[in-house]
């Protein structure tokens, strides 16, 4: 597969700053769900004094916890839903084989735009899945199925 030139290089590096700056200039944090997350973050944080309540799992808030009472901020969230995403992007261009193609597409779908500003388990469940996917696939290649 064809390299990006240096010209290309640029655009996608310009077009990854421009969604990390979208997403930490916009005040968007996600749908309703998003405050169960936080909420159950901010509880195993001890940054919380009502009882804890939500009906989301609560591992994706016990995993920001050490953020949330280190920084006390909600920022993490933000931060890691990007972290996954430009992590699915990359991921996605090394398993095309690095095939430019696949980078353009990833990186301007308008689901990865959409997605960058939520606090959401979802981004890192996606990035889970997509490796999970990819060794499947190696297996099912590795055995002959």
């Amino acid at each position: 597969m064809e390299k990006l030139s240096k010209n290309e290089f640029r655009i996608f590096i310009g077009i990854i700053i421009l969604l990390i700056l979208i997403t930490f200039l916009t005040k968007f944090e996600g749908g309703a769900d998003t405050f169960d997350y936080e909420d159950s973050a901010k509880f195993f944080a001890g940054k919380y004094d009502a009882k804890i309540r939500s009906s989301h799992s609560y591992l994706y808030g016990l995993i920001h916890s050490p953020f949330v009472a280190l920084f006390e901020s909600l920022w993490i969230f933000k931060i890691t839903s990007l972290a996954s995403l430009l992590l699915i992007i990359y991921s996605v261009y090394i398993m095309s084989g690095r095939d430019k193609r696949s980078l353009w597409l990833i990186t301007l779908a308008p689901i990865v735009w959409y997605m960058a500003p939520w606090a959401s388990p979802i981004q890192l469940s996606s990035l889970l899945f997509l490796w999970g996917w990819h060794f499947i696939k190696k297996y099912d290649n590795f055995t002959g199925q």
